[in-house]
């Protein structure tokens, strides 16, 4: 074995793939209407925010001081377990959901629409897995008007310490 196998642990990285759309306009509903699909996950204006009646959010995460929305999310993920690779997640969310998304062309200029990618690195690993975004996913974000989101976050100790859902905390298998 050379100093090169044993130098650096393999990246233990995460990802998670979306589309989504936020409106200070329309409702979920609404925004369901004219896309034709269901979204995985939604809220609409006015709704009340699931946080514990002894947090108190900042206002840049789309609270109010009455505790409710101020803006409709509407949103579909990649069924794809965080551990697989992006190029996966990007090919699951297309397959799924293009052809509805070929609606969000239809809704009014106002509503925020972007391809959300969200990356953990693990930080013990000296290396992670790439990504990048396909033509078809290219072409389709440019007759809608959407953007690409990209958010990147290094995770110091690990997906193990310091992974950010609980939900996934909770499923992933342990050692």
């Amino acid at each position: 074995m050379s100093d090169d196998d044993e130098a650096d642990p393999p990246a233990d990285d995460r990802i998670r793939v979306s589309f989504e759309i936020t409106s200070e306009v329309l409702s979920a509903a609404d925004i369901t209407s004219i896309l034709g699909t269901d979204p995985d996950r939604s809220w609409s204006i006015g709704e009340p925010w699931p946080w514990p009646p002894d947090y108190n959010p900042p206002p840049e995460l789309g609270a109010t001081s009455d505790r409710v929305r101020r803006f409709s999310r509407w949103s579909v993920f990649s069924t794809l377990s965080s551990r697989d690779l992006e190029w996966d997640h990007l090919d699951d969310l297309y397959t799924r959901h293009a052809p509805a998304l070929e609606n969000v062309a239809r809704l009014p200029a106002e509503p925020y629409r972007a391809l959300s990618i969200v990356r953990y690195f693990d930080g013990r690993a000296f290396q992670s897995h790439g990504g990048g975004v396909s033509a078809e996913w290219v072409a389709l974000l440019g007759r809608i008007g959407a953007e690409i989101d990209l958010d990147q976050y290094v995770l110091q100790d690990g997906p193990d310490d310091d992974w950010p859902w609980p939900s996934e905390r909770a499923r992933r298998p342990r050692a």
